[in-house]
């Protein structure tokens, strides 16, 4: 007799919880100032995890009008918008298993602006200018051309003699029109997290040559110059029918220093291959600035025909022409007055040759008549 035993089969289910990581991508503290949109990205190492934002441990973020959650397959976006002093604090990424976390640290934001007080930043003596901040809570502080200036006065070139100072009201005062003060001058303000910063020019008198008008023949090269002399050195700009020129196919741009001349800049700009279909004639306006004052001279290009050097020398050959033809004219004319003054001589020498013959006929007529 055969038996036969049946074995229930256990069979064990073993759910496996694996720790999804998140990272985030932002690196902490994030900082700036207060006015922005803050954007908080979170990244997970496995995709399709679900994720979720807080706030300070709060409950999870939603979309709202202070907050923009966006979240795929890859990633998890948070949009802080307008972020304020009071959105200041640590933000969490979290998955179910684990969480990132990145602190937000805005400053109060402040406009920042240099006022003329007197002397319209040009380079003299007394010139002011002032620093003013909308945000009382912060420190001010002055640079020149990237060099920090002190407090009180200063020598700027080393001459044992104040060049400038800086008050108590913010404020720089240039003591002399020495050219070392000519340049770039920085008031930053120190808003705690973060910095903020606006520049002004101090500039000296911009003079600016470039001669008049430039003949070229059509199929040459025109090359003109521009000649800008100014304390800091000014920058040359040329435009052609409002349009900036660049260095290219048509054009070449070139700004050097004149040797003898420190505080000059020499432009120059070559036209490549002028044709007539560039225009008769063709403006081309050298721009020339340093950073207080802007300058202008304009240069007219005019393009001649490519036989226009023939010119001279046709002009010349159709003269000697007319002039040739007008002697053979006036030498026909001539010869003919003369053969009609032959043929009047003739007719008055007969005709007198006649009245004579006439006369001699009469006498002897009368000589015979008497002698009867």
């Amino acid at each position: 007799m055969l038996h036969h035993r049946n074995h229930d089969a256990l069979v064990f289910a073993f759910r496996f919880y694996v720790a999804v990581g998140v990272v985030i991508d932002n690196e902490s503290p994030i900082t700036g100032l207060t006015g922005a949109d803050i954007e908080l990205v979170c990244t997970p190492d496995q995709a399709g995890a679900n994720l979720t934002w807080s706030f300070k441990g709060g409950d999870a973020i939603v979309n709202n009008d202070k907050y923009d959650v966006t979240n795929t397959a890859t990633k998890s976006t948070l949009i802080i918008k307008n972020a304020q002093l009071s959105d200041n604090g640590e933000y969490s990424c979290n998955s179910a298993r684990s969480s990132a976390r990145v602190t937000v640290n805005l400053s109060l934001d402040a406009n920042i602006t240099i006022e003329d007080v007197k002397g319209g930043f040009h380079l003299a003596k007394d010139t002011t200018m002032q620093c003013v901040t909308d945000n009382p809570n912060t420190s001010l502080t002055w640079s020149k051309n990237g060099e920090d200036l002190a407090k009180g006065k200063n020598d700027l070139n080393g001459d044992e003699v104040d060049d400038l100072e800086v008050n108590d009201q913010n404020q720089i005062v240039l003591l002399s029109a020495d050219p070392v003060l000519a340049g770039d001058y920085t008031c930053t303000v120190d808003l705690g997290s973060t910095t903020k910063s606006v520049s002004k020019t101090i500039a000296g008198d911009l003079i600016v040559y470039a001669q008049k008008s430039i003949k070229v023949s059509e199929g040459e090269d025109g090359s003109m110059e521009c000649r800008a002399t100014s304390v800091p050195a000014a920058t040359i700009t040329w435009f052609v029918n409002g349009t900036k020129v660049t260095s290219g196919e048509k054009y070449e741009v070139k700004t050097k220093d004149a040797p003898a001349e420190p505080d000059m800049v020499i432009g120059t700009l070559t036209v490549m291959d002028v044709s007539l279909d560039d225009g008769r004639p063709v403006n081309y306006t050298c721009s020339a600035t340093n950073g207080v004052y802007t300058e202008e001279e304009v240069v007219i290009l005019r393009i001649r025909d490519r036989l226009a050097a023939l010119w001279p020398f046709i002009g010349i050959v159709s003269e000697v022409i007319i002039l040739i033809i007008i002697i053979l004219i006036h030498e026909a004319c001539t010869k003919g007055e003369d053969i009609g003054e032959v043929e009047d001589d003739e007719e008055d020498h007969l005709l007198q040759k006649n009245r004579s013959i006439t006369r001699d006929g009469e006498r002897e007529t009368r000589m015979r008549g008497t002698n009867n």
